[in-house]
């Protein structure tokens, strides 16, 4: 794809890399970066469903072709494509007037690693040394994905285009999760999210709770380990130290 103009302007080592034909190369070469930017293209609009939503087919086709042009994929399995489309975004100057619109994005790929996670065992808490328990470190499942955004992602993620979409200030904390066969949108309290988050980042549980009574003085670990405990969220715990 540095390829632009290898593909009009083809030189002569590049073009003995082909058989000979009565079409000429630089015509060849124009067709295969046609399909080639139509699949890719194709992949993006695919996994960005809320993005789609937001802004429109034409749109979404238009952003995607010069996403895929500037940034054409490293690996094989397409399923990962698209992991900056995001940070794309917020340099796209015709979506300035959609700031939201990233975060949208980041959204739509957190739903795609958790539907894409590989199935993981589930740890067994009662295992745990109660003497020890702020000392345990948790290992999440990829089933989850924590996000945060100052726009109400949540309310994005639902609106069905009926009526107006009301974009507020209002911030989100949010955990995307894996049930069944289904990625599922879960909103988390701002100490829950200051859990999760420390947890994710390998804290001790003494010092991720801490993170949490910081943000919410009157948090209730008991309920939320029983919320997580159902979205079978822990696949491992070792203790801090070893």
């Amino acid at each position: 794809f540095d390829a632009v103009d290898r593909i009009e302007n083809p030189d002569e080592d590049f073009a003995a890399l082909f058989e000979p034909s009565k079409v000429p190369l630089d015509e060849q070469l124009s067709i295969y970066r046609t399909h080639v930017i139509k699949t890719l293209r194709n992949v993006i609009e695919g996994s960005f469903p809320i993005v789609k939503k937001i802004t429109g087919e034409d749109f979404l086709k238009t952003m995607a072709t010069h996403y895929v042009m500037a940034r054409p994929p490293k690996e094989a399995c397409l399923n990962y494509y698209g992991h900056d489309f995001a940070d794309f975004i917020e340099t796209y100057e015709a979506a300035r007037s959609m700031p939201y619109l990233s975060d949208c994005a980041r959204l739509d790929w957190a739903m795609n690693m958790a539907y894409y996670a590989e199935d993981q065992d589930i740890v067994d808490l009662s295992q745990i040394d109660p003497e020890r328990y702020e000392q345990v470190c948790f290992t999440l499942s990829d089933h989850l994905q924590l996000l945060k955004s100052q726009y109400p992602l949540d309310e994005i993620y639902r609106f069905d285009g009926k009526g107006a979409l009301d974009i507020s200030d209002r911030s989100c904390h949010l955990a995307v999760v894996r049930i069944g066969e289904d990625a599922e949108l879960v909103n988390l309290s701002a100490a829950e999210y200051a859990l999760l988050d420390g947890l994710s980042r390998s804290d001790a549980l003494g010092t991720a709770l801490e993170k949490a009574f910081e943000v919410d003085d009157n948090f209730d670990f008991d309920a939320f380990m029983q919320n997580m405990m159902a979205l079978h969220i822990f696949v491992s715990f070792d203790y801090a130290g070893e």
